[in-house]
This record gives C-alpha cells, structure tokens and sequence, in this order.
C-alpha cells in the first residue's frame, strides 16, 4: 500500500490504525467482515 501511495509504512500504519479503531474492530479481517456487513456488496470492492 506504501509503495503503490508513494507514503512511508508508518504513514500507512498509521491510518489502517486509525481506521480499525473507528471502526471498533481490532484487525484487518475484522475490517472486512464489518465492510461485508454494513456497506452494499458492490462498494467495498477495490478498485487497486
């Protein structure tokens, strides 16, 4: 995610981070449940 961004890791961490805890999850898996659950199947597809 860093490179393709052109960001540091940290940066990245940062955010993946910031975005669990607002999400009230404590993993990148839980995130996509929580995305499976709560978004339309077609919005949380990316597009990467």
């Amino acid at each position: 995610i860093a490179k393709r961004l052109c960001v540091t890791i940290r940066t990245v961490e940062c955010h993946v981070t910031s975005i669990l805890s607002k999400l009230g999850v404590a993993s990148r898996l839980e995130a996509v449940a929580w995305a499976h659950k709560h978004l339309p199947d077609n919005s949380w597809k990316s597009t990467i």
